[in-house]
């Protein structure tokens, strides 16, 4: 089972059954049963019988494969060379070769098309987050933005995400093409107070004054060290 947003998937199995519909046919022909290539990759979702060991990578990558993201299940996003089916990776211990439809892409919101305030610009545009898979560059995505006028915001190339605005009924066109990996809503703006956090977090008390039976802690004098990991 491997889990997508709001989806609850279960490759299909089509490894060894393409294998045993093969079986005395010869070698299979060349397909594009897995998807168009792009810049001689093809981006699918692989799950395999078990956990790919050391020596198992090693075999995937003399076969072209390789694997990036993990998303549970033993499945991994994977690219593969063109042409290929998925009786091809048998002898590499996938079970499951295929393509990630687009609504296994968009985070729950833009599936359901609940676009909460703070990622609406205007009456019809939303921002939203978008990463892709590794066979394309940064300036291939963003000529692709630009080509259909949506704003461009921050960009990392090296997490391979850009922050984009764009119509609202655009989002599943975008989750539909290959070399997009996952959109999802901008983050939501931060807050100051925090008062959720205070009350979960039982401050509440502690900052009431003494006339309302709290203890009046309100910070002064009090020095606090930060430290970050890198």
């Amino acid at each position: 089972m491997v889990r997508f947003g709001q989806y609850e998937v279960r490759p299909e199995q089509n490894v060894l059954v393409q294998a045993r519909r093969t079986r005395g046919l010869g070698t299979a022909k060349s397909s594009l049963e897995l998807g168009l290539p792009l810049n001689g990759k093809v981006n699918v979702l692989m799950q395999f019988a078990k956990t790919p060991t050391a020596s198992d990578l090693q075999r995937l990558e003399a076969a072209g494969v390789a694997l990036s993201g993990y998303v549970g299940g033993n499945a991994y996003y994977a690219q593969v060379e063109p042409g290929k089916r998925p009786v091809d990776f048998r002898d590499l211990g996938a079970v499951s070769v295929m393509t990630m439809r687009p609504e296994w892409k968009l985070a729950t919101p833009l599936v359901a098309g609940e676009i909460p305030d703070w990622a609406r610009r205007g009456h019809e545009d939303v921002a939203v987050t978008m990463h892709w898979f590794g066979n394309v560059s940064v300036s291939y995505v963003r000529s692709y933005a630009a080509a259909r006028g949506w704003a461009i915001g921050e960009v990392s190339e090296v997490l391979q995400a850009m922050v984009l605005t764009l119509p609202a009924d655009a989002v599943k066109s975008l989750a539909a093409e290959p070399w997009v990996q996952h959109v999802a809503l901008v983050d939501p703006p931060q807050e100051l107070l925090n008062y959720g956090g205070r009350v979960l977090g039982a401050a509440m008390p502690a900052t009431q004054s003494l006339a309302l039976g709290g203890r009046g802690l309100m910070g002064k004098g009090v020095r606090i060290g930060l430290g970050t990991a890198t």
